[in-house]
């Protein structure tokens, strides 16, 4: 479902665009990164630009009948953000960060 040609996920800004899961979470994911409305932490990365428009799109794509609470998506957008945060201290590439 997730690579169906279904139109189903939001595009920022776009009301009447609509995309299959995948594409909607890269265009978003782009264009929070080429808006820079980015949030960064250390070790440095941008969390909020990768996580939010994957949580959306996963959003977007369940039943009317399964959609997640307000609070099950923010703890869905948290928990996205505290992995990517901990593989980032854990690769190799965060040694040449400055804190």
């Amino acid at each position: 479902h997730m690579y169906a040609p279904d139109y189903i996920s939001s595009v920022y800004g776009r009301r009447d665009v609509r995309l299959s899961p995948t594409l909607a979470a890269f265009v978003n994911g782009v264009a929070t990164h080429s808006m820079d409305f980015d949030d960064t932490w250390h070790p440095a990365t941008h969390p909020s630009g990768a996580v939010l428009p994957a949580v959306l799109a996963l959003s977007d794509m369940m039943p009317a009948s399964c959609k997640p609470s307000g609070l099950d998506f923010l703890l869905a957008f948290n928990v996205g953000i505290e992995i990517q945060g901990r593989l980032m201290r854990f690769s190799n590439e965060a040694h040449n960060i400055p804190k």
